[in-house]
């Protein structure tokens, strides 16, 4: 029970901080902390937590009182100057649900349901496998075990097996040791709901950032349509890292779009571009896949600002998204220096880099599995994605181009290095592909969600219908 305590202080850290951040003529502010904060807090507590285990040499029960105490302490210090400009924020929430039309009620009636379904899904899929399949056994939770017990150092912790891949991030096994070492219980039921704190405020993102810049509609057909994927509930209870991982890739998105569709210059811009930042870097600290979305960052901040002729916005963007992403980074950075194994895919290979990259037989395992998980997974979906995209048209959303271009270019080199991955892996190639590819969906769907939907207005103010504006419209704040 303790571990929950101080697990949900994480998490209310995070709110507050978020709303800290977020800028002060954000429309819907509250709604976007309750999104982003969770992640913020979990991702900011293991960090510190990490570095308390440096000092210490493993995880005594001192290092997670001192990481609850310091939550406790943010907290303190932070929200008192949060509230004094919460009112409006309260008051704009309750006027943005005052004003939801009756579709948006059954469409929100459906999410609610859906979601629920979902979760009782992986339910029962906890019931079948309790401990989830290989990689939440070998990867993650048993890490986890060793960290709980003191007695290691943490450079033996990392070296005990190769099979349970050192090098991998430890976001995740510290979330998991905090619970088990305050609650003095090994529970295999708290991985899973752990991933609870990362789905729910993901179905709520996909629901404000489409929500915010067009109609509510909208935000709830993005939710329908990311719980349309067959394969969430069982990712939800067996693979216990994909979920969050998801959601950050999701999170750098948004918090890069958002910031692209600021005014030039402003504060807001940087705030949102702070926000990418730490996404970025916490995706990383979350898998090794996310190296990749944090890699694209640094490129992507300084390239916008240069194709925008603005070149002084080369050094405020990137110190913007560098300050965002340190907190995390420093942590990622120490385990990955002096701490983590080298990782399995860059071991010594048999056979030379081009022929692997040009070996049919690689290449046509990929794409069989590919089609498979096409006609496994992607049909329903797919359908219920055009079905979203056509009505969102209908009702008057556009594509914008910022969204549309971050998107396809963070699927598009996610895509790219997971396939590069899989033609030159050391494993049996039918294997890697076989374990993974249903993940690498379930990562990379509500990016495509986001992408393939319109959640923009025209351009034309006076097309904008003005009953159905929700929190796009709410009132805007002056302080």
């Amino acid at each position: 029970m303790i571990g929950w305590l101080s697990t949900i202080l994480a998490i209310c850290m995070g709110i507050v901080l978020s709303l800290l951040i977020l800028p002060v003529r954000q429309s819907g502010r509250l709604w976007w902390a309750m999104a982003l904060g969770p992640a913020v807090g979990l991702s900011l507590s293991t960090s510190l937590l990490f570095f308390l285990m440096i000092l210490a040499d493993g995880q005594p029960v001192w290092t997670v009182l001192i990481e609850g105490l310091t939550s406790l302490a943010v907290l303190c210090l932070v929200l008192p100057r949060c509230w004094s400009k919460s009112a409006m924020d309260i008051k704009e929430t309750f006027l943005s649900i005052q004003n939801v039309s009756p579709t948006s009620w059954i469409l929100l009636a459906c999410l609610s349901i859906a979601t629920c379904m979902t979760l009782v899904e992986s339910l029962k899929y906890h019931e079948i496998r309790p401990h989830g399949w290989w990689d939440a056994i070998m990867i993650w939770n048993v890490r986890a075990k060793f960290f709980v017990n003191s007695s290691f150092g943490l450079p033996h912790t990392f070296q005990l097996d190769p099979i349970a891949h050192g090098d991998y991030p430890l976001m995740l096994p510290l979330s998991v040791s905090r619970l088990w070492n305050l609650n003095g219980v090994e529970d295999s039921f708290d991985p899973q709901l752990l991933q609870f704190a990362f789905f729910v405020p993901l179905i709520l993102l996909l629901v404000v950032t489409s929500s915010i810049n067009g109609r509510l509609q909208t935000g709830l057909l993005s939710g329908l349509t990311y719980l349309s994927l067959q394969s969430i509930g069982e990712q939800l209870s067996w693979q216990i890292a994909d979920i969050p991982l998801s959601y950050f890739l999701l999170a750098t998105f948004v918090s890069l779009t958002q910031s692209l569709n600021s005014n030039t210059n402003s504060k807001e811009r940087y705030r949102w571009l702070v926000f990418a930042g730490f996404f970025a870097a916490s995706s990383a600290w979350m898998k090794n896949e996310g190296l990749i979305v944090l890699a694209f960052g640094f490129v992507v901040c300084p390239l916008f600002a240069l194709f925008k002729k603005s070149r002084a916005e080369v050094i405020s963007n990137t110190t913007s998204f560098l300050m965002g992403a340190a907190p995390v980074l420093g942590a990622l950075l120490l385990f990955k220096a002096f701490y983590a194994p080298e990782s399995d895919l860059l071991t010594t290979r048999s056979e030379s880099l081009l022929s692997l990259l040009t070996d049919p037989h690689r290449h046509k395992v990929i794409w069989d599995y590919v089609a498979l998980i096409t006609n496994e997974n992607l049909i329903l979906s797919s359908i219920a994605l055009l079905s979203a995209a056509v009505i969102s048209r209908i009702l008057g959303s556009r594509y914008q181009a910022s969204n549309v271009g971050v998107g396809l270019y963070l699927i598009a080199g996610l895509s790219s290095s997971y396939y590069l991955a899989y033609l030159t892996t050391p494993h049996d190639i039918t294997w890697h592909v076989s374990t993974s590819i249903h993940r690498l969906m379930v990562q990379l769907w509500p990016l495509i969600v986001v992408t393939a939907i319109p959640s923009g207005f025209p351009s034309n103010p006076s097309l904008e219908p003005q009953t159905q504006r929700h929190l796009a419209t709410s009132p805007a704040k002056t302080g």
